[in-house]
């Protein structure tokens, strides 16, 4: 086979052979090329990833859903429905109690919402059910959650409210402090 690979380069004509050479060394230029674009269409992509990974996020933080690790965010579907039946003094239906829901936090639109209405109403200690399909504030419950409401306004006013991370606390501007070496 060496021979037939020499008697073919012998019959190739010289500009024939520097044809070749010329191919040969732009080859490993063409190959960094290739293997560049690689790189950088796999740096694209993890950037793609990325960002739709950040829309995601904002997108349920946004709703009120709970994000990806687990924290949610807003008042509870038995907190909104407490807050809609405060200003009322005549029984709501799940439907109606939703359509006020939906007025006051329309991003919480969702196909489940009227039955986690409901639900939220049947468990509460909060509501009775008046007659069929009506729920109305117990007695004594009005004062008990307005006192809930205005501790969760103090706690949320108060310097001490900062989200604990690991072993600090991190504060708005992103700085943080650290736990162990500031005592309460």
């Amino acid at each position: 086979m060496a021979d037939h690979i020499r008697n073919l380069i012998q019959s190739l004509s010289t500009g024939d052979l520097r044809q070749l050479l010329s191919i040969k060394e732009s080859q490993a230029e063409i190959e960094k090329l290739i293997q560049k674009r690689n790189s950088l269409l796999a740096q694209a992509d993890q950037i793609q990833r990325q960002v739709d990974e950040l829309i995601l996020s904002r997108c349920r933080s946004n709703t009120g859903r709970r994000l990806s690790y687990g924290k949610r965010t807003g008042p509870t579907i038995r907190q909104m429905c407490e807050e809609i039946m405060l200003g009322m003094q005549e029984p709501l239906s799940a439907a109606e109690v939703k359509n006020r829901i939906l007025e006051r936090w329309p991003e919480r639109e969702a196909p489940t919402l009227y039955n986690q209405i409901f639900i939220a109403l049947g468990r509460s200690e909060h509501f009775k059910k008046v007659r069929k399909g009506r729920f109305a504030l117990k007695e004594g419950a009005r004062k008990a959650i307005e006192e809930a409401i205005r501790e969760e306004e103090a706690e949320g006013t108060a310097p001490a409210d900062q989200e604990q991370v690991g072993g600090s606390a991190a504060l708005p501007d992103g700085t943080g402090v650290d736990a162990a070496s500031h005592s309460p």
